[in-house]
């Protein structure tokens, strides 16, 4: 054996080499080293520089521990959430992945580690039944284009609403037809036809001011 470093003093990690020794039988380079939990305990030389080891037994055991500890919400609504916003903008075998990740549409790079997805999510008034929308439909998953909404929010946001102007307001078709209580399939069927949003009110209210004659014959 040539002559061994002097790391007396140094850290690594919570480790901090005290003094040097040598194993029993003569072929190992030892530290005594003091962990910052206050253990202490016998390191090869080369564990110490390599990085190899950076704690005490215990210490280790714990820090393994933590690392094989998961989020705790696999079995929630909202991991799932995570879990198709990462496919639909990702996985190209996904049926939703034509209107998301083929559009160029990403998952940040701060949202690929779930734990910060949560922490957001749960900081936003995410709770249970409300969905993920961008503001942006263009944009990207990220925390200053998303929010959390009701099912009927996130329909009236996406792309392929046909939005029609009555009365000096715009509207998609859809919540237009919900606020003057109009049959939505009869109404966009004229309306994706060319027919105005208002000539087609008017078509329905003669259709149904002829069916009520009929009805008094």
């Amino acid at each position: 054996m040539g002559k061994p470093l002097d790391l007396t003093g140094k850290r690594f990690g919570s480790l901090i080499a005290l003094d040097y020794t040598n194993s029993a039988d003569g072929k190992r380079r030892l530290w005594r080293c003091k962990c910052d939990c206050g253990n202490e305990s016998m390191v090869q030389t080369a564990n110490l520089t390599s990085g190899h080891v950076k704690h005490c037994q215990q210490c280790g055991y714990k820090e393994l521990a933590k690392k094989r500890t998961t989020h705790g919400k696999r079995r929630t609504k909202l991991y799932t959430k995570w879990c198709s916003m990462r496919r639909r903008c990702e996985e190209k075998a996904c049926k939703s992945y034509k209107d998301y990740g083929a559009k160029g549409i990403k998952v940040c790079d701060e949202w690929k580690d779930p734990q910060k997805f949560f922490d957001w999510a749960e900081s936003h008034g995410y709770k249970e039944g409300l969905e993920i929308d961008r503001i942006d439909v263009k944009g990207d998953y990220c925390p200053e284009n998303c929010r959390f909404v009701t099912r009927l929010e996130n329909a009236n946001n996406k792309t392929s609403n046909h939005y029609v102007t009555y009365n000096g307001e715009t509207k998609s078709l859809a919540d237009m037809c919900r606020k003057y209580n109009l049959p939505y399939s009869k109404i966009s069927y004229m309306v994706l036809r060319g027919i105005s949003f208002s000539d087609a009110i008017k078509n329905i209210k003669v259709k149904c001011s002829s069916d009520r004659s009929q009805e008094r014959e």
